[in-house]
C-alpha cells in the first residue's frame, strides 16, 4: 500500500543514525518544478490539479503536455516513486533523461516524446519492469539501444523511432513477450535484424526502415504470426525475400523497398490474403510477377517498380479488384499488356514505362472509369476525342516510344 504522500512520516540517515523528514510527493513535485508550480498556484497543501492524478496524497499521474517552458527535466523527478504515467510529450525538452528515472518501480506509461531530449538512453530505464508503454520518439537521442531494455517483460508498446539512435538492434528485444508495436524506424541502426525478434508472439506493428540495416531479412520473421505491418523499406537489406514471410496471414502492408534485395519474389506472398499494399520497389529482384499475386483480393496498391524483372504480366493481376496503384515499371517485361487489366475498375494510376512491352494498349484498360494516369513509356499523348467515338478516361497517356503500337481504336 502506498504511503500517505501528506502524511508525516520519517527516515533514519545511515550515516548519522538521524531521524529526518521525507518529503511528501507534492514536494517533491513542487522541487522539480517550481515555476510551473508557481504559475499553477500549486503548494504542499494541494490535493488536486488537472494536471495530476492523486489520492490521499499521493500522486499516480503527471501530465505535463505542450508546454514549452520547463527546459530540462530535473534529477530530483525520479523521487516521484509512486508514479504509475508520467506523460511530457511536446514540450520542447532539452539534455539528457535522468537516470534516476530507473527509480519510479511503479512507473507502467513513460512518454517522452517529440521534444529535444540529448544524450544516450539510460540503462536504468531497464529497472521499470512494470512498464507497459515506453515512448521516447521524436528527440535527438544518440548511442545504442540498452540492452536493459530486453528486461522490461510486461512492455507492450516501444517507441524510439525519429531519434539518431546508432548500433545494432539489442537481440535481447526479443524477449519483450508482450510486445504489440516496436518502432525503431528513421535513426541509423546498422548491423542485421536478430532473428530473435521472431519471437515476439504478440507483435503487431514492426518498423525497422530509414536505418542502414544490413544482412539479409531473417526467415524467423514468418513466425510473426499476429503481425498486421512490416516496414523494412529503405535500408541495406540484402540477399532473398524469405518464402516464410507467406504465413503472416494477418499481414495488411509490406514495405521491403529501397533496399538491395535479389532473387525472384516467392510465390508465396500470394498466401497473404489480407494483404492491401506491397511495396517491392527499387531493389534488384529478378524472375517473374508471381501469379500467385493475383489471390491478393484486397490489394490496394502493387508496386514492383525498378528492379530487373522479366516475363509477362500476369494476366491474373486483373483478378485484383480493389487496386488503386500498379507500378511495374523500369523492369524487363516484355510481351502484351493484358486485356485482364481492364477489369481493374477502380485503377486510378498504371505505370509501365521502361520495359519491353509491345502491342496495344487494350481498349478495356484505356476506358477504366477511374484512371487518371497511364504511364507506359515516352511522350505525352492526349487522348483523341473528336472523333466522335470513345476516348480514353486517362488526363496524361505515355505510349512506349519503341514497341507499342498506335492508339487503338475507340480511344
Amino acid at each position: 500500500m502506498a504511503d500517505d504522500g501528506n502524511s508525516d512520516h520519517a527516515q533514519q540517515d545511515e550515516g548519522t543514525g538521524e531521524m529526518h523528514a521525507v518529503p511528501s510527493d507534492i514536494e517533491c513535485l513542487i522541487a522539480a518544478f517550481p515555476a510551473w508550480a508557481a504559475s499553477e498556484g500549486i503548494t504542499k497543501d494541494t490535493t488536486e490539479h488537472r494536471s495530476l492524478i492523486m489520492k490521499d496524497g499521493v500522486i499516480y499521474g503527471l501530465g505535463l503536455n505542450n508546454r514549452p517552458d520547463f527546459g530540462s527535466l530535473p534529477e530530483s523527478i525520479g523521487s516521484l516513486e509512486n508514479l504509475v504515467a508520467l506523460s511530457m510529450f511536446g514540450n520542447a525538452l532539452v539534455g539528457p533523461i535522468p537516470k534516476q528515472l530507473g527509480n519510479m518501480s511503479n512507473l507502467m506509461v513513460l512518454y517522452l516524446a517529440i521534444n529535444h531530449l540529448d544524450g544516450a538512453i539510460p540503462d536504468e530505464l531497464g529497472s521499470l519492469v512494470n512498464l507497459t508503454d515506453l515512448n521516447l520518439h521524436t528527440n535527438a537521442l544518440t548511442g545504442c539501444i540498452p540492452d536493459t531494455l530486453g528486461q522490461l517483460e510486461n512492455l507492450e508498446k516501444l517507441g524510439l523511432n525519429n531519434n539518431q539512435l546508432s548500433g545494432p538492434i539489442p537481440k535481447s528485444l526479443g524477449g519483450l513477450a508482450n510486445l504489440r508495436r516496436m518502432r525503431l524506424d528513421s535513426n541509423q541502426l546498422t548491423g542485421e535484424i536478430p532473428p530473435e525478434i521472431g519471437q515476439l508472439d504478440l507483435l503487431e506493428k514492426l518498423f525497422l526502415e530509414s536505418n542502414q540495416l544490413s544482412g539479409p531479412i531473417p526467415p524467423q520473421l514468418g513466425n510473426l504470426s499476429s503481425l498486421v505491418w512490416l516496414n523494412l523499406h529503405s535500408n541495406l537489406l540484402s540477399g532473398e525475400i524469405p518464402a516464410e514471410l507467406g504465413r503472416l496471414r494477418n499481414l495488411t502492408k509490406l514495405y521491403l523497398a529501397f533496399n538491395q534485395l535479389s532473387g525472384p519474389i516467392p510465390s508465396s506472398l500470394g498466401y497473404l490474403v489480407n494483404l492491401t499494399e506491397l511495396r517491392l520497389e527499387a531493389n534488384a529482384l529478378t524472375g517473374e510477377v508471381p501469379a500467385s499475386l493475383g489471390n491478393l483480393a484486397n490489394l490496394v496498391e502493387l508496386n514492383l517498380s525498378h528492379n530487373d524483372l522479366e516475363g509477362s504480366i500476369p494476366a491474373e493481376l486483373g483478378k485484383l479488384s480493389m487496386l488503386f496503384t500498379l507500378c511495374l515499371e523500369s523492369n524487363r517485361l516484355s510481351g502484351p499488356i493484358p486485356r485482364t487489366l481492364g477489369r481493374l475498375t477502380r485503377l486510378r494510376e498504371l505505370s509501365l514505362y521502361g520495359n519491353h512491352l509491345d502491342g496495344r494498349l487494350p481498349h478495356q484498360v484505356a476506358m477504366l472509369p477511374r484512371l487518371s494516369e497511364v504511364l507506359v513509356d515516352g511522350r505525352q499523348v492526349a487522348a483523341d476525342d473528336e472523333s466522335g467515338s470513345a476516348t480514353s478516361k486517362a488526363s496524361v497517356v505515355r505510349l512506349d516510344r519503341a514497341t507499342l503500337d498506335a492508339i487503338p481504336s475507340g480511344w
